[in-house]
């Protein structure tokens, strides 16, 4: 059919499809050309028309763009140029050469020659006019915003306008290359996927500016001689379609063999129906065929095959499978809501790490059930769901046959699926732990079913085994995660998992990468704990392991992220020790691996690896004085958290890690134990931030242990600064703060966290009622915080943050003395404060930390000594601070 009867069935489909039957049947039979009545009868038969009602818009739109779709005219390059096309120059171009015609109209290949640089590109004639100043300005807009789109897989567009006879046209970077299909037609599977990652990451770039390409498929992404792809077109579909009035005849609206239903069915075009043409695209790149075949371009066959067709597996392996089909779901919210969440499973593919795509129908429906029920399920009914269905497949599997595995994988499922999707929700923290710790004593029993001879399907069980405990633990007690706040049983399960990964590795080498994730992620909750030495000891181990296995593989990011953390969580542990210049150099070397990960690939890993860089660069950066360099940190942390957040709207641990970010820069603007900017006012309007994240938080979990701990750290760290302007305000805050400690204690949370960060909160409460004129209660509570601090500090005699804090707690004890005018034990309080710090300084001469609690406490005796009266003593003792101070000039740049 010629693009002239194509237009002929427009006209007649626009004239006939709103005309009662009889009406259309005369109108049929009046149309002399056969082929073009045969069309239009098709047409209006495939939208029902000829009711006597409007076909409604949504009708419309699927046949004015199943007509966009057909309108193809392709002829070969060097053909003579299209009809209506009478320049052989545009503007400062010269056209070389026709690379080819279709829907949306011709490509020429062009030289600009107008003397002022030479420089050769592509150039598209666009088949419509622009026939109004409305259609021309937001033509010229949508150029501008396309023009902006920089990125070294995405050929840009350069300049643009209209030929003499007012038809728009588009310059275009030249690509000199072949189609991705044919470029790639030798290619190894590995390679394939790796130039497909860097095809998802030109595309959630342009994502993430709000552009959607729309026609993604393998004419569309050209790989140059050296391997490097670029996609053509991006967002030129919507910069065509800038004229409502205009129908899609004209316009190649997109490829019905890559189309999603939705672009078929006319509906709204998002960013998941870029994800299905990725993976329309993916499947023909890896197996050699097309997903399903389109017979031909009537709407019919069209919103059959796209719509109704589900594609086969292709049968590349059972992962890769499954990533495909989750693609292609034909729903667009059943399928990966980014192309990130895409480009990460391909890459958990090639690492040979579990993907979140599995099989279809029981996710699909237990998981749909679980969602449905997530607040009013009770942990019970998803516990006796579990252990009904599994022990009754159980009974029948001891034959070690299909059954096993349906065990297996139900247990997988649950471990690995319907955990990580609840735990980007709230509320769901004890549904997790109890969800997860029964698919684990599965996996258990499964394991010493299936014979000790570490054959493939064992070592398969005892990875899966030893991730269920891991995230077992994560859901007990993880402190920086959602969880139940039972740390001892996290470190517990945690153990069990190393025991596991331990075992795997001593046999198989190949496992070293796998384990050295768990150990970072173990190391992390040790120092989380307080057990700095084992946190050093494993975190030091799998460092020394990972980076000869990097040199081993260069290159390899997972190794890299994983290497990242450990340099982070290494220098937590510096950090708590109060060796701040050590911990500042771990976490730039942790920002400079983060920035090289990010550079390579902008996606999720990348992003969250960074963002923990630079919030710990920022933290050290105060600590060692240097508050400009932690403010631009604590910006750049910001940022990479709202577009983490833009990815993930609704993960909790993101959310956490805003909020704590508020309570760092609270800090940098006042505190009494580090420098800060002495800005009071500030500091408290980010302790604000931070305490409503902590309401907000524990509202939506009530089970969430770690977040009721960020609600009771923000309610006493609000306290300090809001006791200078509302002591009253400040004693209720400090208050609420206590009594939410006294309830985590009693319900088994009796962890070093919790414990110890309930001494602080008792000294802020004894502060805020000294400035509240409550002198007597203010003792009384400083005693109880000494207690508390004292047991702190006896847990580990090495913990110089414990001890640093012990001497500010020893420093309240002798304010509140001093406000009751009994000089004795303040002074008794003040001396072993001393002692203590300035052994602290003595480990640590050239730190800045030491500093700050020493020069306070020596002012104090100055101070008390002023008011005994011994002027001497006093002058001795303001000398001393005075020293300190001089030895760190200008910190504060």
């Amino acid at each position: 059919m010629t693009e002239d009867q194509w237009s002929q069935v427009e006209a007649h489909f626009d004239a006939l499809r709103e005309l009662p039957p009889a009406e259309i049947a005369a109108g049929l039979s009046a149309i002399p050309d056969q082929c073009v009545r045969d069309e239009v009868a098709s047409l209006l038969q495939h939208t029902g028309s000829g009711s006597g009602t409007n076909s409604g818009t949504a009708g419309g739109s699927t046949i004015t763009s199943a007509i966009g779709a057909m309108a193809l005219n392709l002829q070969p390059p060097g053909a003579p140029q299209s009809e209506g096309l009478r320049e052989e120059r545009i503007g400062p171009y010269r056209l070389v050469r026709r690379l080819g015609q279709g829907g949306q109209g011709a490509v020429f290949e062009a030289i600009r020659d107008d003397g002022t640089f030479r420089q050769r590109v592509a150039i598209k004639i666009v088949k419509w006019e622009i026939d109004s100043e409305t259609s021309r300005n937001q033509f010229r807009h949508e150029r501008q915003i396309l023009a902006g789109l920089e990125h070294p897989h995405i050929a840009r567009l350069l300049d643009g306008g209209e030929t003499n006879a007012g038809t728009p046209y588009l310059v275009m970077e030249f690509v000199d290359g072949l189609p991705l299909t044919a470029a790639t037609k030798d290619w190894p599977l590995k390679r394939k996927l790796r130039l497909f990652l860097e095809v998802a990451a030109a595309v959630a770039f342009a994502h993430r500016n709000l552009i959607v390409h729309r026609d993604l498929k393998p004419a569309n992404i050209m790989v140059t001689q050296d391997g490097t792809p670029k996609l053509l077109d991006f967002g030129i579909a919507r910069l065509l379609d800038t004229n409502p009035q205009r129908t899609m005849t004209a316009l190649h609206a997109f490829t019905p063999e890559y189309a999603s239903p939705e672009q078929v069915l006319g509906e709204a075009i998002t960013t998941a129906s870029d994800v299905y043409s990725l993976g329309m695209v993916l499947y023909e790149l890896l197996s050699g065929q097309r997903a399903y075949q389109v017979p031909t371009l009537s709407p019919v066959d069209i919103h059959r095959s796209v719509c109704l067709t589900a594609p086969a597996p292709p049968h590349l392996s059972e992962d890769l499978d499954n990533i495909l089909l989750m693609a292609l779901r034909k729903e667009p919210a059943r399928r990966y809501q980014t192309v990130e969440q895409f480009a990460d499973d391909v890459t958990r593919s090639l690492e040979h790490r579990p993907v979140k795509a599995r099989n279809d129908t029981l996710r699909y429906r237990a998981g749909k059930y679980i969602r449905r029920n997530a607040v009013a399920l009770s942990a019970a009914a998803i516990l006796l769901a579990i252990a009904a269905g599994t022990a009754a497949t159980l009974q029948q599997a001891r034959i070690a046959g299909q059954r096993f595995e349906d065990v297996r994988h139900l247990a997988h499922s649950f471990v690995f699926d319907y955990n990580d999707d609840l735990a980007k929700i709230e509320g769901t923290t004890a549904v997790r732990e109890k969800m997860v710790r029964t698919a684990a004593e599965y996996l258990d029993r499964l394991s010493g079913s299936a014979g000790g001879g570490m054959g493939q399907r064992d070592i398969g069980l005892q990875k899966e085994l030893a991730a269920a405990c891991q995230k077992v633990g994560d859901a007990q007690g993880y402190p920086s995660r959602p969880s139940l706040g039972h740390t001892d049983q996290a470190v517990a399960s945690y153990r069990k998992a190393n025991r596991i990964h331990e075992r795997i590795a001593a046999l198989h080498p190949s496992h070293r990468p796998a384990a050295g994730r768990f150990h970072a992620d173990f190391a992390a909750l040790l120092r989380l704990t307080g057990d700095f030495p084992g946190a050093t000891q494993m975190g030091e181990s799998a460092l020394h392991s990972l980076e000869q296995l990097a040199r081993e593989t260069p290159g390899d990011p997972a190794l890299e992220h994983t290497i990242a953390d450990i340099w982070c969580t290494l220098g937590d542990v510096d950090e708590e020790s109060s060796r701040n210049a050590a911990s500042l150099e771990k976490f730039r070397h942790c920002e400079v691996i983060a920035r090289g990960l990010l550079a390579r690939s902008r996606n999720r890993d990348s992003l969250l690896t960074l963002q923990k860089a630079v919030e710990r660069v920022g933290t050290a950066a105060v600590t060692s004085g240097h508050l400009q360099e932690s403010l631009a940190a604590l910006d750049e942390d910001q940022r990479l958290l709202d577009e983490l957040l833009q990815l993930e709207p609704a993960n909790p641990v993101l959310h956490r890690n805003y909020a704590l970010l508020a309570q760092f820069r609270s800090q940098v603007y006042y505190d009494d134990s580090i420098p800060n900017l002495n800005d009071p006012v500030r500091c408290l309007e980010l302790s604000g931030v931070y305490l409503d994240a902590g309401r907000k938080m524990a509202a939506a979990d009530p089970n969430n242990a770690s977040a009721r701990l960020t609600l009771a750290i923000g309610l006493f760290r609000l306290s300090f600064p809001l006791k200078l302007s509302d002591p009253q305000g400040a004693v209720k805050s400090a208050r609420e703060s206590v009594a939410l400690f006294d309830k985590l204690i009693p319900e088994g949370k009796r962890s070093f966290l919790v414990t110890s960060r309930r001494g602080r909160a008792l000294r802020r409460l004894s502060e805020a009622l000294q400035f509240a004129g409550q002198g007597g209660e203010a003792q009384a509570v400083a005693a109880e915080a000494l207690v508390a601090q004292r047991n702190a500090a006896a847990r580990d005699a090495k913990d110089v943050q414990e001890a640093t804090l012990l001497a500010f707690t020893l420093l309240t004890n002798a304010e509140a003395a001093e406000s009751l005018h009994d000089p004795a034990p303040a002074l008794a309080f003040l001396t072993e404060a001393e002692q203590i710090v300035a052994q602290g300084y003595l480990r640590s001469p050239n730190e800045l930390t030491p500093v700050i609690p020493l020069a306070r406490v020596r002012d104090a005796l100055s101070l008390h000594w002023h008011k005994a009266g011994n002027a001497a003593e006093s002058q001795r003792w303001l000398n001393e601070s005075r020293r300190l101070w001089r030895a760190f000039p200008d910190q504060n740049e």
